[in-house]
């Protein structure tokens, strides 16, 4: 998690040695080694994950009939100017482009130099101003890259196979800290794409592979990982340093997923050959062969205390945009069609073939340092999808996605933020089948209603990568606005697919006291037919989450309640009184009542189909009186650490 709790909770880890578990405590200014040394050696033998009564199916009898996803794409294609934009683009500074003539030392420079402000010692770059993105033609680099906060490394090829790493750590990301106790829990805001990778090297002592200790806001996708991957990481001893993490999704993994000390993880339509080893509180699969079977562990003083939830398919999905170089027509802009019921990586099964695909030439890339909302505006009204390069866009007036189909990318987590004049919200989608991936909202001084809001006439958006957030991210920055909810939606159809929206708890300016940087909720839902893989809502003062529209999925939730606050009466997730045929799998709230004695009386509340259900007390003075609707043991101080109701609960 990204808080600032000093709680230990301590259980054996299901891979190796001692398995530690908790929160974050204040960053650590003591330097992590790249190469870790000396834990005990690696278990490599998965537990034995005997399955529990199977859950529910992910679409539940409601009387009203959820609509077909493919009727949630547009009619016909959007109108596009042609030729009105330059191919290749004239990308801005904060992009590089390698290909098979870069040397991998020319290559590991760049890396260096964006890690030396992004990445190292004591969580470095956590909320700096840079922005990166390495982008790779096809080919193959012997380079290895490190991928520090605000980074990404995106493979520019038509398959993951097209861009190949063969060094021997490959893309891979260490833990922000090497206090164990604070670990990977504030490794945000980074990803990695479309590639494969063979890495070989040993991190510790018979764990070899690729490493991704990361927590929120970093996923993998796309991937073909031909070796172990490793999503936690050894500091020291038998410690394993904590991690909140994380999502990955269309990607194949062909040795064994090793989660550790991870909290918890979400895995949309991929492909473990090996299988998946360890898991502390929540692991949720949608669509995933070789996942563990469902199980739930009814917590106790020993553990284990995991809860798997395991559905045979991804009932509707679609794949992030990305970004593809062809040798005969520069870059292209490639928009996924939606699945139904998929299984398995798109690549692997040949879906991926239905795409919409645009020549940069009807794409606008956006320089942050020239570009802001009027601009960008101007070129969206002209029907073109934006691609925002890596950077900070500052935005007096929302952005307003007005035309069918239309995509609005960021690459190397490219931020939108509000500024003093900014109204209303900071990304206003208003056409059916949009697709908004891959940026950061960040609130401003001025109030808004809302940072991104999806309209009712929006049916069938997509967003991908989405990561709200509210604090003082520049030292010496005011407090942030007032934001009633961070992202709403009232269309119906839409997908949400790794989803992030944070009140910060902590901030460059320190912690987070008294309701400042006020956010009321995260996210509301009006639309029928919504579908969400990985939803984490964190700190907001009122209900975290409203869902008020029929049909809902939610592939995993998971959510802290605010620190600072001196009562608490509402809940880490609310569905309205007769909303039908609502279904999340493993919904999971923590409760650290830093500053006062507070009791939230239950984790979640309404007429729903709730999979496993859990509550955890992290640290602090205060409780949470009941898991689901008033049912569910409490805890807090003195009471149980961790409730949960099993199975399928209404």
């Amino acid at each position: 998690m990204m808080s600032m709790a000093k709680l230990l909770l301590l259980a054996a880890l299901n891979t190796a040695g001692a398995r530690l578990r908790g929160t974050v405590q204040a960053a650590s200014t003591s330097s992590p080694s790249l190469a870790p040394s000396l834990p005990p050696t690696y278990a490599s033998a998965a537990p034995s994950l005997a399955p529990s009564s199977p859950a529910p199916s992910s679409s539940t009898p409601s009387s009203k009939p959820s609509t077909a996803p493919s009727s949630y794409e547009p009619s016909s294609a959007p109108s596009r100017p042609r030729g009105a934009e330059p191919n290749p683009p004239n990308w801005p500074e904060t992009v590089a482009v390698f290909d098979e003539t870069s040397t991998a030392e020319a290559i590991e420079a760049a890396v260096a130099a964006a890690y030396a402000t992004n990445g190292g010692p004591g969580d470095r770059g956590q909320f700096g101003a840079g922005r990166y993105a390495f982008l790779f033609k096809p080919g193959e680099y012997a380079a290895d890259v490190a991928v520090g906060y605000y980074t990404q490394v995106l493979g520019l090829g038509a398959r993951p196979g097209d861009v190949s790493f063969v060094g021997a750590r490959g893309v891979y990301c260490v833990e922000g800290s090497s206090d164990f106790a604070v670990g990977a829990l504030n490794t945000f805001w980074r990803g990695a794409e479309n590639f494969r990778m063979a890495p070989t090297r040993a991190w510790w002592n018979g764990a070899a592979g690729a490493l991704w200790a990361a927590s929120q806001a970093s996923p993998l996708r796309r991937v073909d990982v031909d070796a172990d991957l490793l999503l936690f990481q050894y500091e020291r001893g038998d410690a394993a340093g904590y991690a909140s993490g994380g999502f990955v999704a269309d990607s194949v993994v062909r040795g064994a997923v090793r989660s550790g000390s991870q909290q918890q993880y979400v895995a949309r339509t991929c492909d473990f050959a090996r299988g998946w080893v360890g898991g502390v509180w929540s692991l949720v699969f949608a669509g995933a062969t070789g996942a563990p079977a469902g199980r739930c562990d009814e917590p106790s003083a020993r553990g284990p205390d995991l809860a798997v939830a395991a559905a045979p398919t991804a009932p509707a999905a679609a794949e992030k945009p990305y970004v593809r170089w062809a040798a005969d027509t520069a870059y292209e802009l490639v928009v996924p069609a939606r699945r139904s019921d998929a299984a398995g990586p798109s690549w692997v099964n040949g879906d991926d073939g239905a795409a919409t695909v645009v020549g940069f030439d009807r794409v606008y890339v956006a320089d942050a340092s020239e570009d802001d909302a009027a601009s960008l505006n101007a070129k969206l009204a002209a029907g073109l999808s934006l691609v925002l390069s890596p950077g900070i866009y500052d935005l007096d007036a929302p952005l307003v996605v007005a035309t069918p189909g239309q995509c609005v990318l960021g690459l190397g987590l490219a931020t939108l933020r509000g500024t003093d004049a900014t109204a209303g919200a900071l990304v206003s989608v208003e056409a059916p089948g949009a697709r908004v991936a891959g940026l950061i909202l960040e609130a401003g001084p001025a109030p808004l209603e809302t940072l991104l809001a999806v309209a009712a006439a929006a049916t069938g958006t997509a967003l991908f990568d989405i990561y709200a957030r509210s604090g003082r991210f520049r030292e010496g920055a005011a407090e942030a606005g007032k934001v009633d909810t961070m992202v709403a939606v009232d269309a119906d159809g839409v997908l949400g697919d790794n989803v992030w929206l944070w009140r910060a708890d902590h901030d460059a300016e320190g912690l987070v006291y008294d309701g400042a940087n006020a956010v009321a909720n995260g996210l509301r839902v009006a639309g029928d037919d919504a579908t969400f893989y990985g939803l984490a809502v964190e700190h907001q003062l009122e209900d975290l989450v409203v869902w008020e529209g029929d049909n809902g999925t939610v592939f995993f939730y998971q959510s802290e309640l605010p620190y600072d606050v001196d009562s608490y009466d509402f809940a880490a997730y609310r569905v309205a009184p007769g909303v039908d045929g609502h279904v999340v799998y493993n919904p999971g709230v923590y409760a650290n009542f830093r500053d006062h004695n507070v009791s939230a009386p239950s984790g979640f509340v309404g007429n729903a189909t709730w999979v496993n259900p859990t509550t955890v007390f992290l640290n602090g003075e205060g409780s949470i009186a009941s898991v689901l609707n008033g049912a569910g043991d409490a805890v807090g101080p003195g009471l149980p650490q961790i409730a949960r109701l099993c199975g399928a609960r209404g």
